[in-house]
């Protein structure tokens, strides 16, 4: 490819990882404006970086996003990011970053390099976790970006590895950290929390597991990451007096043989064998429950994969506001409205996004579900 267009350049190095790698590119680019690509992914329409490069321009803007999807084997679902918050907005919406707190899928966007640069934004050297704390600091330098409707971005999904070493599970501390502590310097109440919730449920399994003698650093870790919480914020928004991260309170309580029988119960519950994609909110529902799933999206699918045959749940409906789209598609998705005829134990929220699924728990409130029904819960 390279001796078909001049354009391409290939720099070679040592691996040192993903960010460090991006680092070297951010140095020596030349283009105004930079969009990271990963090796495993696609972008989806061919326009898609010149509207967002025309927008920069006349909107005046550091960063700008789109819309992104995800391939799982050669089926392509739209993922949730920035479409409620254009919906209404034909031809793209500026924001305010304080108003839209969020912290992945930093390769759907476009960074003008000379920020980068001046405000020395680049990537920390973790092997795992290093792009939201560089998302989170650009948005925070740039302050405003802008969204352009049009689908640039396609997530390959299935062929993951989310299993982490003692390394990566310590990186995520880190990068949690990082952004726990420029949130709370940014006065950014909802990424905070998000955080805090991403250590507590979506990473905590993986942080547990890489607990140990063999590991000590992880504790130093999580306790600077407990120190960087802002509990009374936790308590403002959440209710709750907390003042230990759940691996903490795992850990000083728990003891080993405890964690081996949450392990064993674990896979009692269905996480056996779950080696990719968000994990079903089993430790949430008891068994024996009757499941509607929300959403028919790549988390929603997911979440499907894993109850489908297990003996301890009942999918007894599948809904989602377009459920139009997804005619063709079995098991059948019906409208949200169709609740009301279905008989559940529980609602499960399958969306990625915490502002969505807050979104829709009003909604679902709205049609009269009682809260204790709806089940939603960040995870890997």
């Amino acid at each position: 490819m390279q001796k078909c267009d001049e354009r391409i350049h290939i720099i070679s190095q040592e691996n040192q990882g993903a960010g460090q790698a991006r680092n070297r590119a951010i140095q020596i680019a030349k283009g105004e404006f930079l969009l990271f690509l990963d090796a495993d992914d696609y972008l989806l329409d061919i326009s898609a970086l010149e509207q967002m490069y025309r927008a920069c321009l006349e909107q005046n803007v550091s960063i700008c996003g789109a819309f992104r999807s995800c391939d799982r084997q050669g089926v392509i679902s739209a993922m949730s990011l920035h479409r409620k918050e254009c919906e209404g907005y034909l031809l793209g919406r500026k924001m305010a970053y304080r108003d839209y707190q969020y912290d992945f899928h930093y390769s759907t966007y476009l960074y003008r390099r000379e920020m980068l640069i001046k405000h020395q934004i680049f990537f920390p050297n973790y092997r795992r976790f290093q792009d939201p704390p560089f998302l989170v600091n650009a948005m925070i330098t740039a302050k405003e970006f802008y969204i352009v409707p049009v689908e640039l971005y396609c997530f390959r999904s299935g062929h993951q590895n989310y299993e982490f070493d003692h390394q990566k599970a310590n990186d995520i501390v880190k990068g949690l950290t990082d952004i726990l502590e420029v949130s709370a310097q940014n006065e950014l109440k909802e990424l905070h929390l998000l955080e805090v919730s991403r250590l507590n449920e979506g990473y905590f399994r993986h942080i547990v597991r890489n607990l140990s003698v063999e590991n000590p650093e992880l504790l130093t870790l999580l306790i600077k990451a407990n120190q960087a919480v802002q509990w009374q914020w936790i308590k403002e928004l959440q209710g709750k007096d907390d003042i230990l991260l759940k691996a903490l309170q795992f850990l000083l309580y728990a003891g080993q043989e405890k964690y081996e029988n949450h392990q064993r119960e674990l896979e009692q519950k269905g996480y056996r064998g779950i080696t990719s994609g968000s994990v079903f909110p089993f430790h949430k529902i008891p068994p024996h429950s009757k499941v509607v799933l929300y959403a028919a999206g790549v988390m929603g699918w997911s979440y499907y994969e894993q109850i489908k045959d297990n003996e301890n749940y009942e999918l007894v409906g599948w809904v989602d506001r377009q459920y139009e789209k997804y005619a063709d598609r079995l098991p059948k998705i019906s409208s949200v409205e169709s609740i009301r005829e279905m008989v559940y134990d529980y609602i499960v929220i399958a969306i990625e996004e915490e502002k969505t699924a807050l979104e829709i728990m009003a909604s679902l409130k709205k049609l009269g579900i009682a809260g204790d029904k709806i089940v939603w819960s960040l995870s890997v």
